[in-house]
């Protein structure tokens, strides 16, 4: 693995940023179930919320599509909250996939690291 973590202008995943991001809008308005804060767009969850571990990966399939899954604290509580790839599965998560396992194949990363820079892209593009 590289001594250096790899850098955005590296990845090949960038390219699935506004389609991420539009999965994410699908989800809201949302409310905090613990302190029923409500978080009315993906914008305003990002602009309100704050990253509390690295996204995870999970093999989905029609009975679990939950895919590629953030998590963020509430702003109002601090619960955990979650944002995940919605919807089926199909070719683009995929390719998606893919290209999260070519990108950290490619830079000597860990596909978490590729991710965890991913979702930092997602959080910036809103």
């Amino acid at each position: 693995m590289r001594s250096d973590s790899p850098t955005e202008a590296e990845l090949v995943v960038l390219q699935f940023v506004a389609a991420i991001v539009e999965r994410c809008r699908g989800q809201f308005p949302r409310v905090c179930p613990s302190c029923a804060k409500r978080y009315e767009s993906y914008a305003d969850f990002v602009a309100e919320t704050m990253v509390v571990s690295q996204p995870m990966q999970f093999e989905a399939s029609s009975e679990d599509p939950l895919g590629i899954l953030a998590f963020a604290s509430c702003g109002g509580c601090g619960s955990t909250l979650s944002v995940r790839w919605e919807g089926d599965p199909g070719p683009d998560r995929d390719a998606l996939r893919a290209a999260l396992r070519e990108d950290a194949r490619r830079l000597g990363a860990t596909e978490r690291e590729v991710l965890t820079l991913l979702q930092s892209a997602t959080r910036r593009h809103r």
